[in-house]
């Protein structure tokens, strides 16, 4: 999430493989619409930080 995932993304492409780092980030994504997969099949769950950080939208389960 934020500053670690984009330093992540960094190093996965200095070892050749093609990523992407979300602006705003999962919540950002669940935001526009974007669909989280889990084995396979849709779901409408998303790990964040803590109570505090649960921002997911309406419908949104938040785990932590």
């Amino acid at each position: 999430i934020g500053h670690r995932s984009g330093l992540y993304a960094r190093e996965q492409r200095g070892q050749g493989r093609e990523v992407a780092n979300l602006v705003g980030g999962i919540l950002a994504w669940t935001h526009a619409g974007g669909t989280m997969v889990s084995q396979g099949e849709a779901v409408r769950e998303a790990h964040v930080y803590g109570r505090r950080w649960n921002l997911l939208p309406e419908g949104w389960t938040a785990r932590w």
